[in-house]
């Protein structure tokens, strides 16, 4: 009888039955979990079927070895144990973390003040796409082809309404030695304050790691119930050990992968204030390793200096997150509820995004030359000469803009009048609701036409436009801050320094050096002059920018940035408010 089930320890180890819902039927095995705690908190143990064990990815960290006995699955049971965490604690990931909680059904969901309107859930009326050049009118020329910005926009309402996403949100938590005392007492007051802000039908999963690495719970609802227990295991992290972020990872993309029940929206929180060499390339190899298929982002959060800027934000680039510089300690819990902020504001996910130049008869070869963007943000098909890239969370409220240079080549042809108005590139967009429950993904289409004035006719240079020139403005700033950057990096300081100034000059004597977003990267890079002082640079020059670097190429928002540049929305901005004025 399984109730009748008894556990004998014959060694200086803890061994736990996972919970299951029948009798097991094959050969199963003991795996020794822990040392010298009390069997008896572990007395409502229930068998389950055994399952082959994940294998360990990397040799090098080869687990415990597996102790063979008569029909037992044995495995760390942490749902309702609340104990001082230490680097005592398992290495090897069980069978399956198919323990989540289930969720509500959506009709049964409550919703404060349900006033959601059908048409407010159809987020293909929130979404514009758009294309444009510089000028809206350009002149043929014959003697040499021309080359100019073309902005890309994704633009998305601000929807208010009652109704939001779901989250499914799994924090992956340093607790290394490093992180002892006002590190890990901040961190703790920030997750206290991080609960409020989640609401019932929101599930949350806490992972710490050391140089090794355990899940505190399982995704759990944040009922007050869910949020009491997460809040307990909070309180009873200790710091200890050393780091190793990848084994912290692989936790969390198990549980992603394992869990029976899915929110519309999930993402993963890193935070780490350690140095964990190459763990990018172990967490990338990991990633690929579990196949997920889920559209999720990490966020990763660089606690104090210490920290390598380059892999916390490598790791937040694999699944196109952000990457938070956390410079002063106290404002740990702005930059969680800045990131909350923009998960909680998901309406879409699975995002593709391509552009490509559009030949003609009289423009043939019309081409583009460049895409700004971080590394691997675009790919090119070599065939189609199409330009590609992925959104994983769209966010409302806020726009994506892209900059990308359209070469129309030289031309001596004559246009009638009806030729005038041509057709020079052209971008799709097709993504997936993250609001209503679709197998029928939204479309958006557009093209770029403009109008050309032939060469011997009369033509006065038209007005500029503006926004794409402080879109091009935006992206070259950053290029040129992570070049400065690398530049550094080969101890090249003069060079970096003679870009920066080159570059803030440009700026200065601009046309639109009046505009608030010139002035604030004007104040960028008089910043970035003082980081690149060698004196400067180790210590935290380098983690700053290679954070602005990313901010403004992918107008991520920062909360030590929101009143210079308009990268967040109303919800996030809110949100950091309310955060900034509790410590007041």
């Amino acid at each position: 009888n399984i109730s009748q089930l008894t556990i004998q320890m014959n060694r200086d180890d803890d061994f736990f039955c996972e919970e299951a819902e029948r009798k097991p039927t094959k050969e199963a095995y003991i795996r020794p979990i822990m040392s010298n705690a009390n069997v008896a908190q572990y007395k409502d143990a229930r068998m389950m079927p055994i399952q082959k064990p994940v294998p360990n990815y990397y040799p090098q960290q080869q687990q415990q070895q597996y102790y063979p006995q008569p029909n037992l699955v044995v495995k760390p049971n942490v749902k309702d144990i609340v104990e001082p965490v230490s680097k005592s604690k398992i290495q090897d990931l069980p069978d399956t973390y198919d323990d989540d909680e289930e969720l509500v059904p959506e009709q049964d969901q409550v919703i404060p003040d349900n006033k959601m309107q059908e048409e407010e859930m159809d987020v293909s009326t929130k979404i514009n796409l758009s294309l444009k050049l510089n000028h809206k009118i350009l002149q043929m020329n014959s003697a040499s082809p021309q080359t100019h910005p073309m902005l890309l926009s994704l633009a998305v309402d601000e929807i208010k309404t009652n109704r939001k996403a779901n989250l499914d949100l799994i924090c992956v938590i340093d607790h290394s030695g490093s992180m002892e005392g006002e590190k890990l007492k901040l961190l703790k007051n920030t997750f206290e304050y991080l609960l409020t802000l989640l609401t019932d039908n929101d599930r949350l999963c806490l992972i710490i790691f050391d140089h090794q690495a355990m899940r505190l719970t399982r995704l759990i609802r944040m009922t007050e119930k869910g949020k009491k227990i997460s809040m307990n295991k909070i309180k009873s992290i200790t710091a200890d050990g050393g780091t190793d972020i990848n084994l912290g990872m692989q936790h969390a993309f198990k549980v992603i992968k394992d869990r029976r029940w899915k929110n519309p929206v999930t993402g993963v929180f890193l935070l780490s204030d350690g140095l964990d060499t190459n763990a990018q390339y172990k967490v990338k190899q990991t990633l690929e390793y579990y196949k997920l298929k889920d559209n999720f982002t990490i966020n990763s959060f660089g606690y104090g200096n210490d920290h390598s800027p380059e892999l916390m934000n490598d790791v937040a680039k694999i699944k196109e997150g952000a990457f938070y510089y956390v410079e002063k300690l106290d404002q740990v819990d702005e930059c969680f509820v800045d990131c909350l902020g923009g998960l909680l504001s998901v309406i879409a996910e699975d995002v593709k995004i391509e552009i490509k130049a559009e030949p003609s008869g009289i423009f043939p070869k019309v081409e583009i030359t460049k895409a700004y963007g971080s590394e691997g943000m675009w790919t090119i098909d070599s065939e189609t000469k199409t330009y590609s890239t992925r959104i994983e969370q769209l966010i409302s409220g806020k726009k994506k803009d892209y900059i990308l240079m359209l070469k129309i080549p030289s031309s001596s042809k004559e246009l009638l009048d009806h030729e005038k108005n041509i057709v020079l590139a052209t971008a799709t967009c097709e993504l997936r609701s993250a609001l209503k429950q679709s197998d029928i993904p939204v479309v958006k289409k557009c093209e770029l036409a403009v109008t050309f004035f032939n060469e011997a006719e009369d033509f006065k240079d038209n007005e500029t436009d503006k926004e794409v020139y402080l879109n091009y403005y935006r992206v070259r700033g950053a290029e040129a801050l992570d070049t400065a950057r690398r530049l550094s990096d080969a101890k090249e300081f003069n060079e970096a320094k003679k870009l920066l100034t080159d570059f803030k000059e440009e700026l200065s004597n601009s046309a639109l050096k009046n505009e608030k977003e010139v002035k604030g990267l004007i104040e960028e890079f008089t910043a970035a002059l003082e980081n690149i002082k060698p004196e400067v640079y180790e210590i935290k020059g380098k983690h700053t920018m290679i954070q602005k670097a990313r901010v403004h190429m992918e107008q991520q928002s920062i909360p030590m940035q929101m009143g210079q540049f308009s990268y967040a929305n109303c919800m996030q901005t809110e949100m950091v408010m309310k955060a900034q004025a509790r410590k007041k």
